[in-house]
């Protein structure tokens, strides 16, 4: 059974109060544990216990009257460490002043805590950008002070952080970077939580041997350490150790029972049902369910309750108890869509969809099918927005390490013209001394110095034409760049901000204002998609993961829902679209390569044709052998037409640029450049014909 991913981070909540407490003969805070309550979903406030009440009473009494010292700025880092859990402003409140009184008193130690605290409280509020920026500047501090353990824990907290981020690469580098000066401090525990960390991020890699690899160093820093016990356990898992993980599982669920902690005992119970339902233990992984099930609903755990949930009804499904097994899995659904988790909610269409089968309900379980796969895509979509995203931060970076290492180069080159300079002089006025009794070496010298002004010359010639070459290169890269951080990011973050206006406004604006902002928000969406899916299409061909799989298929029937769709857009711009496309038309070819490089010809028609013009999709037979016919698809239309410098430039990446359309549609230009190739894999060639103000014609023979 496929696992369902929650973040540990929710897990460790439950050592937040202990780990925030000042370590008084220490140098810093517990950071590592801090960093812990990343995750979102915070305490609520009615769940605040009467013991925090009293001891936030306590020292709120005490903060009014504490004079100005660095006691009362550790006494606001306390404060600010309890209301993070309930109270995100009035955290930012004691976080704010705690840093005020640091700059006043010039103290260092709590600029590091002010650092790591206040970046959590603000990944807490999902603001992960503005914890990072914090971060990174506390970093470039704390190197330039060189001190190492702040080092350490700081860059702990930005691959916390980045690993919510689901930017996994990033998270690495930044624990790599923590873990030589973490080796070289004398502290075992500090050093344990990063080896369990970097263990953690292998399994999104899948290299569990890494995973394996470092959570062995971290049990033995920490063996007392429940988390680290759990990912040793997870990591003998994931390695088909079996034997060991379930040992592992058993001691760290002793330990939770010494220590009366129940939430970390209910997410044990559904890792040893989880790795009993592996290996076929029935009984065994009934029992342990129930028990993660019973645990998690009493303590409020709903990641392991329904987590627990899927385990039960894929059980009471393998017992044949089939209405049982459906009552389970869409409790978890309904769960799993409360809290969006989306890994259960795939989990529990997969599920449901078998059940539906099973059951011969057949139309049932192809609707959970269509749940599933359009979620799966939805979910692939983001995960390629964040690598896009992730992507351009490293580019910017790459290039600013260029332009630096360009500017070296350059610097290097004028010290050494200037010392050929030098040289030269010096040589100058050696000849001024010996001409007397030296005119007989003049021409041989003159002959010398001509050589040596043709061979800079040609050095000259040779950078010039590298430099042309590199320009060309980067003008490609920049252009694919910049269709990514602008017309991926920018729509986005301009849908984002439209729909923070709508919050804000809805309750305000008649039903007629809001359709008509609703229907503006959709023609963006849609434009988007476009993109997203030309963009995707080009990085498929361009990586090889596109696979061409021709198969005879009858062109109509492939075309239908594709001529449809683009009707429904012709129409909205009033524009008439006729499709000629002859029932038994068989083609050869792979169906959604070609569909989709019709599609894309059929939308740019329609985009580049104004109100009142036509668009025409006409198939017809143009080849002779009856056993093998070639057809000719072409899509015409009476739009705005295109100039011949134009049209050269259509399939270039580095100089193909987007027209805004008749409606002001926009893109990103690479919708022709995936037809082409998609078209070249069928050993065609896609033609062009168009006129300013006169239409155009593309056309291709399969």
């Amino acid at each position: 059974m496929k696992a369902i991913h929650f973040s540990m981070l929710t897990v460790v909540l439950m050592f937040a109060a202990a780990g925030c407490n000042p370590d008084r003969n220490g140098e810093s805070k517990n950071v590592e544990t801090q960093a812990a309550v990343v995750d979102t979903a915070s305490v609520a406030p009615d769940s605040v216990s009467p013991e925090w009440n009293s001891q936030l009473d306590s020292m709120l009494r005490v903060a009014a009257t504490a004079p100005q010292d660095t006691n009362l700025a550790e006494l606001y880092f306390d404060i600010g460490e309890i209301y993070i859990n309930f109270d995100y402003e009035k955290a930012k409140e004691y976080y704010l002043k705690m840093r005020d009184l640091n700059e006043q008193l010039d103290w260092n130690k709590g600029r590091h805590w002010f650092i790591n605290g206040f970046s959590v409280l603000l990944a807490r509020q999902s603001l992960e950008d503005s914890a990072l920026i914090v971060l990174q500047h506390g970093l470039e501090w704390e190197r330039e002070i060189n001190n190492k353990k702040w080092i350490v824990e700081t860059a702990t907290v930005a691959g916390q952080i980045y690993n919510v981020k689901e930017w996994y690469e990033t998270a690495l580098q930044y624990y790599m970077e923590a873990l030589p000066l973490c080796e070289q401090l004398d502290n075992p525990d500090l050093l344990g939580r990063l080896h369990a960390e970097i263990g953690k991020i292998y399994i999104q890699f899948n290299q569990f041997d890494k995973t394996l690899e470092h959570c062995e160093k971290a049990y033995a820093l920490t063996p007392e350490n429940l988390d680290v016990i759990t990912n040793l356990a997870r990591s003998y898992f994931y390695t088909e150790q079996y034997e060991k993980s379930i040992r592992h599982f058993e001691d760290a669920l002793t330990l939770c029972k010494q220590q009366h902690n129940e939430y970390y005992a209910g997410y044990i119970y559904y890792q040893l049902g989880s790795l009993y339902l592996k290996i076929f233990d029935i009984d065994k992984a009934e029992k342990h369910a129930r028990q993660a099930k019973d645990i998690s609903e009493d303590v409020d755990f709903p990641d392991v309750y329904l987590a627990s949930l899927i385990i039960l009804g894929r059980l009471e499904e393998w017992k044949g108890n089939t209405v049982l097994s459906e009552n389970h899995i869409k409790e978890a659904l309904h769960i799993s869509i409360e809290r969006d988790n989306a890994e259960g909610q795939l989990e529990c269409y997969k599920l449901l969809a078998e059940l539906a089968a099973v059951q011969h309900n057949y139309r049932q379980s192809n609707q959970y099918w269509n749940q599933h796969d359009s979620l799966e895509f939805a979910m692939d979509n983001a995960k390629s927005l964040r690598a896009a995203a992730e992507m351009e931060a490293k580019y910017e970076t790459e290039k600013k390490e260029l332009e630096i290492e360009r500017q070296q180069t350059v610097i290097s080159r004028q010290q050494m013209l200037r010392n050929v300079l030098a040289g030269g002089v010096a040589v100058v006025v050696l000849i001024a001394l010996m001409l007397w009794y030296m005119l007989g070496l003049r021409n041989r010298r003159n002959r010398a110095l001509t050589e040596l002004n043709d061979a800079l010359a040609g050095l000259n010639s040779a950078l010039a034409e590298r430099n042309d070459a590199l320009a060309e290169i980067n003008t490609t890269k920049d252009k694919f760049f910049n269709i990514i951080s602008h017309d991926i990011k920018n729509p986005a973050v301009a849908q984002r901000d439209a729909l923070k206006i709508l919050v804000q406004s809805a309750a305000r604006w008649d039903a007629g204002r809001l359709e008509d902002y609703l229907n503006g928000l959709l023609e963006t969406a849609e434009d988007q998609v476009e993109l997203v899916y030309n963009l995707l299409g080009w990085a498929q061909l361009q990586t090889g993961r596109m696979v061409f799989l021709p198969a005879p298929f009858n062109l109509a029937n492939g075309l239908r829902s594709d001529i449809s769709l683009i009707r429904s857009m012709a129409e909205k711009k009033n524009i008439s679209l006729t499709a000629n496309v002859p029932a038994d038309a068989v083609i050869t070819g792979d169906s959604n390569m070609l569909a989709t490089a019709v599609r894309n010809l059929l939308t740019n028609a329609v985009k580049f044709t104004s109100a009142g013009g036509t668009v025409a999709l006409d198939v017809a037979r143009t080849g002779t052998d009856s056993t093998a016919p070639e057809y000719t698809i072409s899509v015409s239309d009476t739009g705005v037409g295109m100039t011949a410098d134009q049209i050269d430039s259509l399939f270039r990446l580095d100089s193909a640029h987007s027209r805004p359309g008749t409606a002001d549609e926009q893109g990103s230009g690479l919708g022709l450049i995936v037809c082409r190739e998609l078209i070249e894999k069928h050993g065609s060639a896609l033609h062009v014909e168009s006129a300013p103000d006169s239409g155009s014609r593309f056309w291709f023979v399969v």
